[in-house]
């Protein structure tokens, strides 16, 4: 038998060894080391090919920044995957980008397959799976057999989810092939959102967050491994499963604005902005609260204060804020010059979850940015940011802030 030592000892003979006998080609197979490193050099290196599960449409121009964050990981993963297949899903409020162009797509991006999500679909994923957190049951309605198809391909050799979204449509015994990337966590979203509702919505909020918890942890006890935006994250993973592989890989602003460009001569005394999508429950949830409760008091110091509402898609709600101190822009196709004029940045989140990227946009451009508990998740002290709790705190602040500039 030592002849069939020799034969096998190498990777080489192996894969050899195994093409004789099943008679067809092993593109796409790994061959891995104890360690799990990819052995075998370059030639292998083109041969992988990775299935990436996205919980919302990525997109470079998108509205959100965790759109354009997943966008930019799939520019990353162009260099190291020979083919990579991207199934993505669209709810109702990606809808509203359905007229912009369609993602430059790296040349090796192979399969592109969207999942629409309507509120019918959302109704009946509700009766059938009742015992899920919503996101994730529609999610499994609208792609568990696409989903089954991709993972019986055995010319994948990598799999990857974006978002908790994206690893919804995985049961617990496909996510043990995945590295997952959680942009937040799901459950305190829906904390939040029951801590300001009131009647039935608090109850399904509720609802929502109890079944999301036991959801996510299944997701960090099956996962092959997970990724964190924040440290935060990180460590409440690794403290509730410390034998899950978890690590943080924190995320690099989506604006680019060379703090040389905002200067003496550019800022406009007392403009504040608020930089986000303006379609999300979120951010409408923290303008109205901005300009009914915050704003007045700020007047009371600074009469000449006004806000700037920049972003895509507002709702009427934000609309109906359009005033003489208040000025809503909707979509602007790069808000450089508003950074530029901008002498403070204003964040009064109360809702969400995660880390918020307009947060990490507005202090590497070099604004001074006030926001709540909410806002600075996961995000290191910084000189720029101060953080408060409360309205009166916070028109404190700012006014603080306009006086420092």
């Amino acid at each position: 038998m030592s002849w069939i030592g020799t034969y096998l000892g190498s990777a080489e003979g192996f894969t050899a060894h195994v093409r004789k006998i099943f008679g067809r080609s092993l593109r796409g197979v790994q061959i891995h080391s104890s360690s799990g490193r990819l052995q075998g050099g370059d030639a292998l290196r083109t041969e992988r090919r990775l299935l990436y599960i996205c919980g919302f449409a990525p997109h470079p121009n998108s509205s959100s920044s965790g759109q354009k964050i997943a966008f930019a990981k799939i520019e990353e993963f162009s260099k190291s995957f020979a083919r990579i297949d991207v199934l993505y899903f669209i709810n109702e409020l990606e809808e509203l980008d359905a007229g912009r162009a369609l993602p430059p797509w790296p040349a090796n991006v192979g399969e592109k397959i969207p999942m629409r999500i309507t509120r019918g679909m959302r109704v009946a994923a509700g009766l059938l799976m009742p015992h899920l957190p919503m996101f994730v049951s529609v999610r499994r309605l609208a792609a568990g057999r696409e989903i089954a198809r991709r993972l019986s391909d055995p010319t994948y050799t990598d799999f990857y989810s974006d978002f908790s979204q994206g690893s919804a449509v995985l049961s617990r015994r496909q996510l043990t092939r995945f590295t997952v990337r959680q942009h937040d966590v799901v459950s305190k979203l829906y904390g939040r959102q029951a801590d300001n509702a009131g009647g039935l919505k608090k109850l399904f909020y509720r609802m929502e967050k109890v079944k999301t918890q036991a959801w996510e942890h299944g997701v960090w006890t099956s996962a092959a491994e997970i990724e964190t935006l924040s440290e935060e994250d990180a460590a409440l993973i690794r403290y509730a499963h410390p034998s899950t592989p978890v690590k943080c890989v924190p995320p690099t602003t989506t604006v680019a604005l060379n703090p040389q460009m905002r200067t003496a001569t550019t800022i406009v005394p007392g403009r504040m902005i608020f930089f986000g999508n303006m379609s999300r429950q979120e951010n409408i949830d923290a303008v109205i609260w901005m300009a009914r409760d915050i704003l007045p008091q700020i007047h009371q110091r600074n009469p000449e204060a006004h806000l700037w509402i920049i972003g895509a898609h507002p709702s009427d709600e934000v609309l109906a804020l359009s005033g003489p101190s208040i000025h809503v822009t909707g979509f602007i196709e790069s808000p450089m010059e508003l950074f530029a004029q901008a002498e403070v940045a204003v964040v009064p989140l109360r809702l969400g979850s995660g880390v918020k990227i307009k947060v990490i946009e507005t202090i590497a451009a070099g604004i001074p940015t006030i926001t709540t508990p909410v806002g600075a998740e996961g995000i290191p002290p910084h000189s720029l940011l101060t953080v408060v709790g409360s309205a009166v705190e916070f028109a404190e602040s700012v006014c603080g802030a306009f006086a420092r500039e």
